[in-house]
């Protein structure tokens, strides 16, 4: 299983346990801001990531609802670029 389909909360468990900051998913999310900073998703592998951001964000105390707009967007219009027919 890879570490993005984890409980992004385990990270959370694991500094508190272990006293040690440490980011298990930093990786993760570096992947992420850079789909964000581009402005588009570009492969389906990026489309995941971001749609199982998007269900972890909502499942997150406090809800940052300005990113999940953000991802919920970008999440959108991949889906309606993957959805167009190619003119012949």
């Amino acid at each position: 299983m890879q570490v993005e389909t984890g409980d992004l909360k385990f990270n959370k468990y694991l500094q508190d346990k272990t006293k040690y900051d440490t980011d298990i998913f930093k990786s993760y999310f570096q992947r992420i801001d850079k789909v964000i900073e581009k402005g588009k998703i570009t492969t389906d592998n990026q489309f995941y990531y971001i749609n199982m951001m998007v269900d972890q964000l909502c499942q997150t105390e406090p809800v940052d609802n300005e990113k999940i707009g953000i991802l919920n967007r970008l999440l959108s219009e991949y889906e309606q670029r993957k959805t167009r027919k190619p003119t012949a």
